[in-house]
């Protein structure tokens, strides 16, 4: 199947559908630099890392929730991870029964949840590959510009 035009190559192909065009430009609310209140000291130093090293433009405030649970799993992640530091996979039960360590179980849940909020939000090497980040260049400023102006004239 192939993509949807953006609305930049739409307008230079003339719209030969001639659908209507939304050409409000779009507005984008950034996430606050600082971290929700309610947040651990761990899960704020999440929000705080993920805000000093995302592209400008990546996220926008909408995204915010998604960001929290992103934080959530990655304090969660690592808690996890000092508590199961230096102890065996498996553990033997009162009964002598081997079984998974309960630590492991929860080392693994809180791995998998952290990788499935980093692959939503686009941190992971494969999802950022499919995210488009919005330059704060303004539309005349861009390359496009000059074909722009010279199909118009």
């Amino acid at each position: 199947m192939s993509q949807k035009k953006t609305m930049l190559l739409r307008a230079l192909d003339g719209n030969a559908g001639r659908r209507p065009q939304n050409i409000e430009p779009v507005v984008v609310t950034p996430l606050p630099a600082q971290p929700p209140a309610w947040m651990s000291a761990g899960q704020a130093e999440g929000w705080s890392y993920a805000i000093a090293h995302l592209p400008n433009g990546m996220l926008r405030s909408l995204d915010a929730s998604a960001l929290e649970a992103w934080c959530c799993a990655r304090d969660t992640h690592q808690r996890a991870a000092i508590a199961y530091q230096g102890k065996e996979p498996t553990i033997v039960t009162s009964s002598g029964e081997v079984v998974v360590n309960p630590l492991f179980n929860a080392l693994d849940k809180a791995t998998s949840t952290l990788l499935r909020a980093a692959r939503e939000l686009g941190f992971t090497a494969t999802s950022r590959s499919s995210v488009k980040v919005l330059s704060e260049t303004p539309a005349a400023q861009s390359r496009f510009a000059a074909l722009k102006s010279a199909t118009s004239a």
